[in-house]
């Protein structure tokens, strides 16, 4: 088990934060509220943190398989960002 680098996006707004958040959800992960820990399939654990004033959004990736690279974990989040965003 290993962790990732943390990523941080900006111009989240609260309608793409609540689409990033089904699209997880849509996808094994159980997203609680605007910050926590998701747990999720392959043994991810996320911390997060939603901040509406500044619309960012704080990614950190603190365990997960070691079969799941990081830079699929980024490439799923940066993916369901870019869907909500273009």
């Amino acid at each position: 088990m290993a962790a990732c680098d943390p990523v941080t996006y900006q111009g989240v707004t609260a309608s793409i934060f609540q689409s990033v958040k089904q699209e997880l959800e849509n996808n094994g992960f159980s997203v609680p509220g605007t910050n926590g820990t998701i747990r999720g399939p392959y043994g991810i654990v996320i911390d997060y943190n939603w901040d509406e004033p500044s619309e960012s959004l704080y990614i950190h990736v603190v365990d997960k398989s070691f079969f799941v690279p990081c830079s699929q974990i980024h490439s799923q989040l940066n993916n369901a960002l870019t869907k909500f965003t273009a």
